[in-house]
């Protein structure tokens, strides 16, 4: 990728999931040659998100349709990030785990479980933004911290494929 960073957002662009917010993540990165943002999925809200992203002349934005090849889209980005609002334990966030890239998520219903502590972020959308655009400048600057938070991820991965419950859920959803 040219050494660019690239963020994703995967899944469904629906009220839930704040698709907006990427779209502003992305302005925040507008100026910086060295991020690029990558949204993969389909929705009620997908021309919506895509006029604001036009209406802010991004650049640094692409959007692809829905597709069952997680693993492909996993190997074109860096880091994914998770804006929902409310959730419950997102597969996004496990198959960030299985695919090695790191997860930055909203604070919202159990992604402290699945989540480095460094990437949990404010569900306010202010904070959000701004908490979330520091992180991926933190991580694209600092080879140490992004190697601290995959190595977290991998722990949290290991210990997950040792609980008999986790264990099934990935056998059936994600190992297969």
């Amino acid at each position: 990728n040219d050494n660019k960073m690239v963020v994703g957002f995967l899944g469904r662009l629906e009220k839930q999931k704040r698709p907006e917010l990427f779209v502003e993540l992305a302005k925040k990165f507008s100026k910086d040659n060295n991020v690029s943002f990558l949204v993969q999925g389909n929705g009620s809200l997908l021309k919506k998100t895509q006029i604001l992203a036009q209406r802010h002349k991004l650049g640094n934005i692409s959007f692809g349709g829905a597709s069952e090849d997680i693993g492909l889209f996993h190997q074109k980005i860096d880091i994914l990030v998770n804006c929902a609002e409310n959730e419950g334990l997102t597969l996004v966030g496990l198959e960030c785990l299985q695919y090695g890239t790191i997860f930055i998520s909203s604070n919202v219903g159990q992604q402290n479980e699945i989540t480095s502590k460094h990437c949990l972020v404010s569900a306010k959308p202010k904070e959000f933004i701004e908490q979330t655009s520091e992180l991926i400048q933190k991580i694209s600057k600092n080879e140490d911290f992004k190697n601290m938070i995959l190595s977290e991820q991998n722990e949290i991965f290991d210990n997950m494929k040792h609980i008999c419950f986790a264990d099934t859920i990935l056998k059936k959803y994600m190992l297969q």
